[in-house]
C-alpha cells in the first residue's frame, strides 16, 4: 500500500506489515480494547452490568485509565455529514466491507 500511488495516505505510515497477534505485542493490547468495547456496546443493547475487565481499565486509580463514550443514532447521523465518499469507501475497502451500491 505504501508503494501505490493511488493511496493518498501512504505518506502517513513509516512501514506497513501484516502480522498477527503473536508477532506484534501492542496488537494485543489494540485488540483487548476493540473487544472490550464491543462488549460495552452489546452491554448498553442488553441492559448487563460492565464487563470487570473493562472496569479495570477505566478504573481512575488504574495505571491505565480512560473514558468510554459511544455514539448513538443522532451522533452518527451528525459524524456522517462530514465523510465525504471517497472516506466512506476508503474505510469499507480497509475494513474489507463491501458497499451497498456495489452489492
Amino acid at each position: 500500500m505504501k508503494a501505490d500511488r493511488h493511496f493518498k495516505y501512504s505518506l502517513v505510515f513509516t512501514t506497513l506489515a501484516p502480522m498477527g497477534w503473536e508477532e506484534c505485542p501492542p496488537l494485543q493490547a489494540a485488540d483487548l480494547l476493540a473487544y472490550e468495547n464491543f462488549k460495552e456496546h452489546e452491554r448498553r443493547t442488553a441492559s448487563r452490568k460492565r464487563r470487570k475487565t473493562l472496569d479495570g481499565l477505566l478504573d481512575d486509580n488504574s495505571s491505565f485509565a480512560g473514558r468510554s463514550r459511544a455514539f448513538d443514532k443522532k451522533g452518527v447521523a451528525a459524524l456522517r455529514q462530514y465523510l465525504t465518499q471517497e472516506i466512506i469507501e476508503q474505510i469499507l475497502l480497509e475494513a474489507n466491507i463491501r458497499s451497498k451500491a456495489s452489492v
